[in-house]
């Protein structure tokens, strides 16, 4: 079951009303009783557009309460945006005896398999659900019409993903809870030299360049022109998939920097040399999570670690942004261990309707692991490539 969204209609539903309902859930209190996984568990299908202000009342509190899902990529407010700019979504309401207990927000492919929320831009992924409730993943996918749902962030604290699991990794954070010198010492204690380095790096950048001038949030419109073209010769360079000749990517982002709340905010933070911008990242947080999810910098100054010396800046800050933890996603890149205080655990693979077709996925994501570190690997890396263009079409749905 599909939900239509007309391009025409996009703006008409960012009106001042639809955002204030956004930003401001009904006051609603669910009777409380506890899940009893012997019971019988009901689904119900809906549009984003559909939910009730009492269901997202109780999709907040479900989130809220969920030590788990505290990243803003659970948030209803991350579904309601993306189902603005994506036409392919659908919500299943976990229920028993008539109490709400989880959403299943989804993107259907022409296939009828499914993707998280957002994806390919979402860095969290799973079932928004009360801590302890497990459901049956065939009974789910009955559920939604779906032959497949596939994951690669998926929270590795859930049972139903663990399951249907075909490799794990993790997703590194700093951790600020107790404020940026406390963070600072931790780190120094590991034996990281890291926060010496880049203080040098940015003393030796505002010496040749100019000084650094830190901004938490900007709109300045030039600003976020200027991360989408750095973020695009990146991609380039890196021969990964241009997000951004989509044209949602960049609805949704436009999107989520219009949202100012403490719930759910955009940050576009920003670092100027002098009058020059040398490095830029747009985030998103909810309460005290912030996720960096589009950063970037300039590469006439990459001596200097302009990103780095960013990131920084945004962890001294951390009191005054009332921010406790910054993600920085799912990778290996060398720096994101040297930040980390810890790694939220995920894992990549697929519920599956049919026994053939998961055994068939596993093989594949072995082959296609072992191809990335394997000297034989480009045999199996060249028709991959070739098969590029389609996978983009499945992953970033057909709204160019």
């Amino acid at each position: 079951m599909i939900r239509v969204t007309k391009d025409a209609q996009i703006q008409s539903r960012l009106s001042s009303e639809n955002l204030r309902q956004l930003a401001t859930l009904a006051n609603y209190v669910e009777p409380a009783f506890p899940f009893d996984p012997n019971q019988n568990v009901d689904y119900r299908i809906c549009g984003p557009e559909e939910l009730t202000p009492r269901e997202l009342r109780r999709w907040e509190e479900i989130q809220q309460s969920n030590p788990d899902l505290d990243s803003p990529f659970f948030r209803p407010e991350y579904t309601k945006l993306v189902s603005f700019v994506r036409k392919d979504m659908d919500v299943v309401i976990i229920e028993q005896h008539n109490r709400i207990f989880g959403f299943f927000p989804f993107h259907r492919d022409p296939y009828n398999v499914g993707r998280p929320v957002g994806y390919p831009m979402n860095d969290f992924q799973g079932i928004v659900a009360e801590k302890g409730v497990v459901v049956n993943e065939h009974e789910l996918l009955e559920a939604a019409s779906l032959k497949a749902w596939k994951f690669d962030h998926g929270l590795a604290t859930q049972q139903e993903l663990i399951r249907n699991s075909y490799s794990q990794c993790g997703s590194a954070y700093l951790d600020l809870k107790n404020g940026f010198e406390a963070y600072k010492a931790e780190r120094k204690e590991t034996g990281s030299s890291l926060i010496k380095q880049v203080s040098r790096k940015g003393r030796n950048l505002e010496r040749d360049v100019g000084p650094l001038r830190f901004v938490a949030h900007t709109d300045d419109p030039q600003v976020f022109d200027t991360l989408l073209e750095w973020k695009q010769e990146q991609y380039l360079q890196t021969n990964k998939t241009n997000t951004f000749k989509f044209r949602w990517p960049r609805q949704l982002l436009e999107f989520v920097l219009k949202q100012q709340t403490e719930k759910f905010r955009g940050r576009l933070s920003v670092l100027y040399a002098g009058d020059e911008i040398v490095a830029i990242d747009l985030g998103v947080q909810s309460y005290g999570v912030l996720n960096s999810w589009f950063p970037a910098y300039d590469r006439s100054f990459s001596s200097y670690s302009p990103g780095h010396v960013l990131l920084l800046e945004t962890a001294k800050a951390c009191a005054e942004l009332g921010i406790t933890r910054i993600d920085l996603g799912k990778g290996d890149e060398s720096y994101k261990t040297r930040y980390a205080s810890g790694m939220v655990r995920l894992t990549e693979g697929s519920f599956e309707s049919s026994p053939i077709s998961r055994e068939i996925h596993k093989q594949w994501y072995r082959t296609r692991d072992w191809a990335r570190t394997s000297a034989l690997g480009e045999l199996v890396r060249l028709p991959v490539r070739l098969l590029k263009p389609i996978r983009e079409r499945l992953h970033y749905g057909n709204h160019e």
